[in-house]
Parts: C-alpha cells; sequence; structure tokens
C-alpha cells in the first residue's frame, strides 16, 4: 500500500515505546496523520504539518505545528497524550526527513486495500457504475488544484496539489489495487502540471489500467501539449469541456476572456492528431439559448474527422460556489429543450451522448422521456451518504414519493441548491412494470 517509507514504521514504533496509543500512520504530502485511539471514543487525529507562516496549532516544534481533530472533547488523559507525542516529535525531529513529501502509511486496523488507498491519496475519488452485465469503476484524480479557468459552477473539490512522485505512486497502487479501473486526470485542469505527459504515459503503460480519460478544457492543446506526443489508442479519450461557441457566452461561462479560439485550436488538435474527443457542455441559463447554434457549429468546425460526439452535462451546482445557483435551469425546461436538439443533432452529424450517460451530472429518469431512459444501458451506483428522501442534511436529495420509484436505486435526485429554488414537485415515481 504506497510506497514502504523505513521511517513512518521507525515513528511508529518510538511512539509505540513511549506507550502512547497509538494507531495509523497515514502521510500525504505535507501532512503526517497520527492517530491516538481510545476504546470509549473514536480516535484523535493528530495532524502533523511543516510550519508555515498563518498556520496555527496546538503547539509547534522548531519544524512543525501539531493540530488535532475530532476524538471529542480534549479531556485530560488526551491532552496528556498530545503533550507527549510533541515533546517526542520534538527530540526526533531531527533526524525525520527534510520535508514531508510522499505518501505512505503504517497501517494497524482492519480495511480493504481500497479504504487504504483512498486514505493515502486523498486527491482521488471512486465513482462506480454498471451498463447491463459489465461493472465500470472510475478512478477521478485531482491532479492540481490550479486551473486557467474559473468557471463559477465548477464542481471541483478544494484540495492539494499531489507532488509528482506522489501521484506517480498513486497512478502505480491503483492499477494493483484497482484492476481493470479507469482513470480520469482531471483537477482543476491536469494539462498545467509540468509533469502531466510523464503521468499520462505512465498510466498507458500499466495493464491494470484500463482506460485513461483525460478531463480538459482543451486550451493547453493549442500550443503548450502537442497530442501528437501521445499515440492514438482506444485506451486513451479527451473528455473536453467546451460551453459555447459565442465567444461572449464561453467567456462568462468560463470566466475567462478570449479564450475560445484557443480551446477550439486544441480540440481541432486532438482530432487531427488521431485522439478520441467528446465534448462536454455543462447546460446553464447562460446558455440554454445558444444550443441550436452550438450544435450546428460543432459540425461546421469539426467536419473532416468524423460524427462530433457530444455530452450534455446538468450542473452539480456545488455550495462551495453559492454563484452557481444563478446558473441553474428547471430541469423541465432542460428536457424540452434537449429533445428538441435531436434532429438538429442528427441533421448536422452530431452524436449526441445519452441523457443518463452521467454519473452526478445526469438528469432524474423520471423526467424523461421512455425511450430517453432506455437508451442507455449506464447506471451510477449511488453510495448511501449521497442522497435522502427530502433530507437537506444530504448533498442531493429526492421526494418522498421517489421511493415508490423503479429506478430509485440508480438516481440521486437533485442538488440541494436545487431542490431549495425550484422544489422537488417535479419528481414523479416511475412505475414497475
Amino acid at each position: 500500500m504506497a510506497p514502504h517509507l523505513p521511517w513512518l514504521a521507525r515513528l511508529h514504533e518510538i511512539l509505540r515505546k513511549v506507550r502512547l496509543p497509538v494507531g495509523d500512520l497515514v502521510l500525504t504530502d505535507n501532512c503526517l496523520e497520527i492517530e491516538l485511539v481510545r476504546q470509549d471514543s473514536n480516535p484523535l487525529r493528530v495532524l502533523v504539518r511543516p510550519i508555515a507562516r498563518d498556520r496555527e496549532g496546538f503547539a509547534r516544534t522548531s519544524r512543525f505545528v501539531v493540530g488535532f481533530e475530532g476524538g471529542g472533547m480534549l479531556d485530560t488523559e488526551r491532552r496528556n497524550a498530545l503533550s507527549l507525542l510533541v515533546e517526542v516529535l520534538r527530540r526526533i525531529e531531527g533526524r525525520l526527513p527534510p520535508t514531508l513529501e510522499g505518501a505512505g502509511a503504517v497501517f494497524t486496523h482492519e480495511s480493504s486495500e481500497e479504504d487504504r488507498f483512498l486514505r493515502v491519496f486523498r486527491f482521488c475519488t471512486i465513482e462506480r457504475s454498471r451498463a447491463r452485465d459489465r461493472e465500470i469503476t472510475e478512478l477521478l484524480v485531482r491532479t492540481t488544484s490550479s486551473c486557467n479557468q474559473r468557471c463559477p459552477f465548477c464542481s471541483a473539490p478544494d484540495h492539494a496539489t499531489p507532488s509528482a512522485s506522489t501521484l506517480a505512486a498513486m497512478i502505480r497502487e491503483a492499477a494493483r489495487v484497482i484492476p481493470g479501473v479507469m482513470l480520469s486526470l482531471t483537477g482543476g485542469e491536469p494539462t498545467l502540471r509540468s509533469s502531466f505527459a510523464d503521468e499520462l504515459r505512465l498510466a498507458l503503460e500499466l495493464d491494470g489500467i484500463a482506460r485513461v480519460q483525460v478531463q480538459t478544457n482543451g486550451v493547453a492543446f493549442d500550443r503548450k501539449v502537442d497530442p501528437r506526443r501521445f499515440a492514438p489508442t482506444p485506451r486513451l479519450a479527451f473528455f473536453v469541456s467546451l460551453h459555447a461557441l459565442d465567444a461572449m457566452i464561453y467567456d462568462r461561462c468560463t470566466g475567462t476572456t478570449g479564450q475560445l479560439d484557443l480551446a477550439l485550436k486544441g480540440i481541432r488538435n486532438l482530432l487531427q492528431a488521431g485522439h478520441a474527443v467528446t465534448i462536454n457542455c455543462v447546460i446553464s441559463s447562460a446558455n440554454i439559448d445558444h444550443l441550436d447554434d452550438y450544435v450546428r457549429g460543432l459540425a461546421e468546425r469539426f467536419p473532416s474527422n468524423g460524427p462530433v460526439d457530444l455530452h450534455f452535462s446538468t450542473l452539480i451546482c456545488p455550495e462551495t460556489r453559492p454563484e452557481a445557483q444563478d446558473f441553474l435551469v428547471p430541469y423541465p425546461t432542460l428536457a424540452t429543450r434537449l429533445r428538441s436538439l435531436v434532429p438538429v443533432a442528427e441533421a448536422h452529424g452530431v452524436m449526441l451522448q445519452s441523457l443518463r450517460s452521467s454519473t452526478h451530472a445526469a438528469m432524474p429518469p423520471c423526467l424523461l422521456a421512455p425511450e430517453e431512459r432506455e437508451r442507455d444501458a449506464h447506471r451510477p451506483r449511488i453510495l448511501a451518504h449521497e442522497t435522502g428522501f427530502e433530507d437537506y442534511s444530504r448533498p442531493w436529495i429526492k421526494a418522498v414519493s421517489c421511493r415508490e420509484c423503479a429506478e430509485s436505486g440508480a438516481c440521486l435526485g437533485v442538488p440541494r441548491p436545487y431542490a431549495r429554488r425550484f422544489g422537488l414537485m417535479e419528481l414523479r415515481p416511475i412505475r414497475k412494470t
């Protein structure tokens, strides 16, 4: 599980020798998490980070700031244990590595390799779905928090940017721990990493990785990254966000100025290099009236590379970006609008992916016509904490009546900000036949 780091094992042994009730040790880039366990409550998670100007905590050593999370009240017993831990760190910090870069762990609790993988590589998320009898496992890898665009409805969570060595270790571990996985390199904007090409090549070299998808806005493929450096293969695909073909609308959707031509050139370069490209358009109040021209324009701009593969996404509407709510469109309006695009797409040689082909960015199936619901066999596996029935503590919400829906097990419902703005009345259970 992650590269073996002998110094972590030695540190764990030292803490045990001084009778600290230490559990797991987990190192992620620039943070060492040390569990102090107790039978009558949850572990106290002690976080050891390098000193920084504005970083505060329980205590400081000459090199580290020591803080803690969880574990309930910091009673006398736990305060004493924490103080002892700080004293040990002060005594041995000169023998610890010069930085806390890298990833590794010492695990003492029973847990699956997959759970351990996610604890070490916290910039990763696993999404599972099914297409008929085929299980699909996608590993979303947030390779960077940096982006050259500022989309007001961006759904990327806040996260630290892993080092090149940590990301390479993660890719190798993913091939071993989750064989057959689809690795999605995303961000931020993954092409901004100086090591992007190396990481992409590494993923393609490993047999345990079935497919690699690069989620990008395409701008870097104008000049910065030459897509001809990567040989076309069925195992490599590019999922390119392009939310408008009108420059003013594109700028509003991306929070940028003047990048549309760069994105279009980047997409053209990807196609001319022989790569599989899916264009992704997040539908919002800013571009919904532009979609007819958008579909026609795609066919005009990319006429010689075969049918354009077009994917529409709904707004996930992250609550870390309150302005995203201003871009919401009622789903019935959106469904009607997309339905009207089908003949336009067919007439212009644009291949529209199913409205159910997303996981978290799909539309509730009850708002689709039966033939639209059944067009794609792809169904996400919903996690228990993600959605609830009129439970506004969950990020997605379904109506109580959705309990009777035949599709409930594969439907998240609507994002919480959507439910607060438009309600749940439009959700109607699909009856079992």
